[in-house]
């Protein structure tokens, strides 16, 4: 069910550490989904991609995208945007280190890419659902 999630309810869901699913396009026209940490922040979403992700490409030459953001358990809720990408070369590594504290609690893994871009994505449009009133407690 469609609901209307903005302002605050939707400043509160998008809070916590959802895993989000980002949708590229290819060369070929087919969707690439990607599983991304997600930061909603100034009625925009930013997303870290390494240097050498296929998603920078794919973001350069067809910057659409969509997001979509959902809870795993009750009442399921969830976000849909979609929009137009921008790859911003700044801001990369403060970022990621706001991500790294809300997903795995601070520990930066030596693993994770230190250098990279920032996909801002305004959403264009925004759909949110929940199925609270589908589900019994």
């Amino acid at each position: 069910m469609t609901v209307d999630l903005t302002g605050a309810a939707l400043d509160a869901f998008l809070a916590g550490p959802l895993l989000a699913t980002l949708a590229t396009y290819r060369r070929d026209g087919s969707v690439l989904l990607s599983p991304v940490w997600q930061e909603w922040r100034g009625g925009c979403f930013h997303l870290t991609i390494s240097h050498g992700d296929i998603k920078v490409t794919h973001v350069r030459a067809d910057p659409r995208v969509v997001l979509v953001v959902a809870e795993h358990a009750t009442p399921y809720r969830g976000v849909e945007a979609s929009g137009t990408a921008e790859l911003l070369g700044e801001g990369y590594l403060p970022l990621a280190e706001r991500m790294v504290e809300r997903y795995l609690g601070g520990v930066f893994p030596p693993e994770l890419d230190r250098e990279g871009h920032v996909l801002r994505l305004k959403p264009e449009r925004l759909r949110a659902w929940s199925f609270a009133d589908w589900v019994s407690y």
